[in-house]
């Protein structure tokens, strides 16, 4: 991504899901949605962006936010991983 800062959720969650090596499988809205293909921007401000939840195998992705400031967040989407280790509490998210 640019340092411009206008970006849409699609983008953005298909950088993460690649950050995090695995595809999407699921989206609400869909991610060919408008809603998921309007660009908006990202930095400090207003929100632009609308709400959305995302799925890879082991993840769960959605939107945070602070003082307008927008990214796509994730946790683990099970309590357990597929080898029985259990998942890692995750950090404050959004500011």
């Amino acid at each position: 991504m640019s340092d411009d800062r206008i970006y849409s959720w699609r983008e953005m969650i298909l950088d993460r899901s690649e950050k995090l090596e695995e595809a999407v499988v699921c989206s609400i809205p869909p991610m060919d949605h408008s809603d998921m293909t309007r660009v908006f921007y990202v930095g400090f401000g207003g929100t632009g962006g609308t709400p959305f939840v995302a799925f890879t195998e082991n993840f769960v992705l959605f939107p945070i936010e602070y003082d307008g400031a927008e990214w796509v967040g994730w946790a683990p989407r099970n309590p357990v991983d597929s080898e029985g280790n259990k998942a890692e509490p995750r950090e404050h998210q959004g500011g």
